[in-house]
C-alpha cells in the first residue's frame, strides 16, 4: 500500500490526526517526506493549536460559516485563521466585535485581527459612546454599511431595553382594540400619549415590528 493511501485511510479512520501518529503509522517515513505526501492529498490543517491537525476537506462537515470543530480542534473551509477571519468579517452583515470573533473561533484573536488590520485586510472602527472596536471589510463601503447596520442594531436594543413590559401590553391592548383596522403606530402613541402615558414614538415602533403588526410605518422601514 503506498504511503498515500495509508495516510487517506488513516485520515478516514480517525478524522483527524497530528505529526506523531502519522509518523507512528508511516515507520521510517521522515516529517518532510510525509508533509510531501500530505500536500498532494490536498489536506486541511487546523487553525487551532498552531496548525498541529491534519484532515481532508471530504470529512469535514463544515457549518454555515465554513467551520468544523472535532471537540477542541477547529478545521475552516477557508484554510488559515487569518483567512478565515478576512473571509467571516468581510461577510458579516454588521462586522464583527472581538468577543464575537473569539467565541466562534474558540481561540484568541487579539494579536491576529491587529495584524490584520496593520496589513490592510480587514479595518476596524469605534461604534457608538464605547471603546468597543468593530471589525470591518477592507472594503470602504462594504464597511460604511457593516456600521451603519451594527449602529441600527445597537439603537433597537436600546430601545428594547427602555420599553417596560407594561408598555408593552398597553401598546397590544390598543391595537388589539383596533384588530379588524389597519392601525399605525403613531396613531397608537398619539392614543397613549393622550392616556397620560410616558411612551415615545420609536418604543411603539419597537413593539409593532417585535410582534410583526402589520402597520403603515415600522422600526425597520425609518
Amino acid at each position: 500500500m503506498s504511503y498515500l493511501r495509508k495516510i487517506r485511510r488513516l485520515l478516514n479512520n480517525k478524522s483527524t490526526v497530528d505529526i506523531s501518529v502519522l509518523r507512528e503509522h508511516l515507520s521510517g517515513r521522515s516529517r518532510r517526506s510525509i508533509f510531501r505526501d500530505l500536500s498532494k492529498i490536498k489536506y486541511l490543517a487546523s487553525f487551532t493549536h498552531s496548525g498541529r491537525y491534519f484532515t481532508l476537506p471530504s470529512i469535514a462537515q463544515f457549518d454555515s460559516r465554513g467551520l468544523w470543530f472535532v471537540g477542541e480542534i477547529g478545521f475552516s473551509r477557508h484554510g488559515t485563521l487569518k483567512a478565515t477571519i478576512v473571509r467571516i468579517v468581510g461577510e458579516a452583515d454588521a462586522g464583527h466585535i472581538h468577543e464575537e470573533l473569539e467565541e466562534m473561533f474558540h481561540v484568541r484573536v487579539h494579536n491576529v485581527l491587529l495584524d490584520l488590520v496593520k496589513t490592510g485586510q480587514i479595518t476596524r472602527e469605534l461604534f457608538g459612546n464605547s471603546n468597543v472596536y468593530l471589525y470591518l471589510s477592507s472594503e470602504r463601503g462594504l464597511a460604511r454599511r457593516q456600521l451603519q447596520k451594527r449602529l441600527s442594531f445597537c439603537k433597537i436594543d436600546d430601545i428594547a431595553k427602555s420599553t417596560p413590559p407594561l408598555l408593552v401590553v398597553s401598546v397590544l391592548v390598543e391595537v388589539i382594540r383596533d384588530i379588524n383596522v389597519r392601525v399605525s403606530a403613531s396613531e397608537i402613541w398619539q392614543r397613549l400619549q393622550k392616556q397620560g402615558d410616558t411612551v415615545r414614538l420609536e418604543q411603539v415602533e419597537y413593539v409593532f415590528a417585535r410582534y410583526g403588526i402589520g402597520v403603515k410605518k415600522t422600526l425597520d422601514s425609518r
